[in-house]
């Protein structure tokens, strides 16, 4: 038979109403991973569909595991809005088990098989998005909400909002990871009023509406950044070799840490680049790090032939963190500088690297 547990998922729980959805989920015999919600909710799972996740070695990333789930369909489930008006409609979402640990590493399937450390996670299938355009450049902003989160909630209630998520990415990809900009917290960005560098561009969010389907953004013109100082000023300050630099046509910032799932992924596509183009690129790549012992440990790890400059995720100081300076917030980052201090592309992940290389090849 295996070994299951009923999970309760709460959407509302107020003085009048409750509304919850049960799982059933646990490890069969043949260590295959299950779940089963009780989408009629009659409390009894045996008329309701069994769903399961083969966790082999085709997933290398969370990401992998989610393009993999199923969705399930929940009908007829009831939300009451501030004026106790019922809402009624079918729920579809992506149910994934958890499988990354908050190192960002991933669990072991030998892990999952312990009940005790099965968790699932929540994912919309869908998203809101809108063009914008930006020093010419064609972009879209998304959002993400979190699939228990409905339009009947205040926005900046606690609790599952937290995990509604803003998105920027060039229009021209249509892979919203390979093509991202920034990938961020909707609810932390407006409270914290976090700024986000887009072309010459920030971008903040001013307030969100589930129910208007409305975003509000502040866009202001970044001041003009001189590379040329900022890279003179790093090499000097991390105590760097000039000859290093000299007879260059481009300089590449590549921001990872030891953390860091995708930027150890798309480490060997990283030093292969450098392996062909280190003649006219020269490398330099920021480890931003929890702590000393994460520092110690990319370094041993990465075995990098280029700088490595290290600094602090809590770091405050723009003078002092390159990832504060160039408004750095999801990894790996990459940005491109040229010889005359231009920042010509800057983005997240294999995609960005990939149209970096393009430029190299076609230069």
């Amino acid at each position: 038979m295996g070994i299951y547990r009923i999970r309760k998922i709460t959407l509302q729980n107020d003085e009048k109403h409750k509304t919850s959805i049960n799982l059933l989920n646990g490890i069969s015999t043949n260590n295959k991973i299950i779940v089963i919600a009780d989408a009629n909710n009659n409390n009894n799972f045996s008329d309701d569909k069994v769903y399961y996740f083969n966790y082999d070695n085709s997933i290398k990333t969370a990401c992998d595991l989610y393009n993999s789930a199923p969705i399930i369909n929940i009908p007829n489930v009831t939300i009451y809005d501030d004026l106790k008006k019922e809402h009624s409609f079918s729920l579809q979402v992506k149910i994934s088990p958890s499988i990354e640990r908050n190192d960002g590493s991933l669990r072991s399937m030998r892990e999952l098989t312990n009940i005790d450390n099965l968790d699932f996670d929540f994912y919309p299938i869908n998203y809101y998005g809108e063009s914008i355009i930006i020093d010419k450049v064609n972009y879209e902003v998304a959002v993400l909400p979190h699939p228990l989160a409905f339009e009947y909630y205040n926005l900046k209630a606690p609790g599952i909002l937290n995990f509604n998520t803003i998105a920027f990415y060039e229009k021209k990809n249509k892979n919203l990871i390979d093509s991202q900009i920034f990938l961020y917290n909707l609810n932390a960005a407006i409270e914290y009023k976090k700024q986000f560098k887009v072309g010459n561009q920030f971008i903040s969010v001013k307030d969100y509406s589930y129910k208007d389907n409305k975003i509000t953004l502040y866009i202001t013109k970044a001041d003009e950044l001189d590379s040329l100082n900022m890279i003179k000023e790093l090499i000097k300050r991390n105590s760097l070799n000039k000859a290093m630099f000299e007879n260059k046509d481009y300089i590449l910032l590549e921001f990872s840490g030891s953390w860091c799932v995708p930027c150890k992924e798309v480490l060997p596509l990283v030093k292969d680049a450098f392996s062909k183009y280190k003649s006219k690129v020269a490398f330099i790549t920021i480890d931003v790090e929890r702590n000393k012992k994460g520092m110690d440990n990319f370094i041993n790890e990465s075995k990098l032939e280029w700088p490595i400059i290290t600094e602090f995720l809590d770091c405050k100081s723009k003078e002092e963190c390159l990832s504060n300076k160039l408004s750095v917030h999801s990894y790996p980052s990459f940005i491109l500088i040229n010889k005359y201090g231009k920042i010509i592309k800057q983005g997240v992940g294999e995609g960005t690297l990939l149209e970096i290389e393009s430029i190299f090849k076609n230069d």
